[in-house]
């Protein structure tokens, strides 16, 4: 089992895309109107919602620079939702600020769970290889920037996965 975990923490991105592409690419194919759109126009729209939910995920790969901006702007969506819950529920529902303020805490949770479970088993998330022909200081550093790392991608994925949730729940209201 720890072999397992320890591939999904070092493959998160890539799982929680290939996730969130399967719900909801199923909840668009069944909520789209057939009689609305054609064949082509709703597996068009279907595409269409699939690339962007795996946008984040071409961009932020083991890319540290690219998860430090994508959290930050995380974060910044968080701190406005906080600070000015009011403009966010008065402009659309009024539960969208709380379940908003939920999935940045349940995000925040998780992702810590993850940044910790990987530096302290940074041995079976990385490769060997790596583990030999490195110093004890540069695996320090190493298991530094990789735990940031995976902290980062796991709350910037599972607020991206709480988002399009919410997002949902918001257009299937309308």
């Amino acid at each position: 089992m720890k072999v397992f975990v320890s591939w999904l923490v070092a493959n998160f991105e890539v799982f929680v895309t290939v996730l969130l592409c399967i719900v909801f690419g199923i909840l668009f194919a069944v909520g789209i109107d057939s009689f609305v759109f054609t064949a082509q126009e709703k597996w068009g729209l279907i595409g269409v919602a699939v690339f962007f939910m795996a946008l984040p995920a071409s961009i932020t790969v083991k890319n540290f620079e690219m998860s430090m901006i994508l959290f930050l702007l995380m974060l910044a969506g968080y701190i406005c939702v906080i600070v000015s819950p009011d403009t966010i529920g008065s402009a659309t529902l009024p539960w969208m600020p709380s379940a908003l303020i939920a999935n940045g805490a349940v995000s925040l949770v998780v992702a810590l769970a993850i940044g910790i479970y990987t530096a302290i088993n940074m041995d079976d998330v990385v490769s060997r290889r790596m583990l030999y022909v490195n110093s004890d200081v540069g695996m320090f550093d190493m298991t530094v920037k990789y735990s940031l790392n995976r902290f980062m991608a796991a709350f910037v994925y599972i607020s991206w996965a709480g988002l399009w949730a919410v997002g949902y729940a918001f257009f299937k209201s309308l």
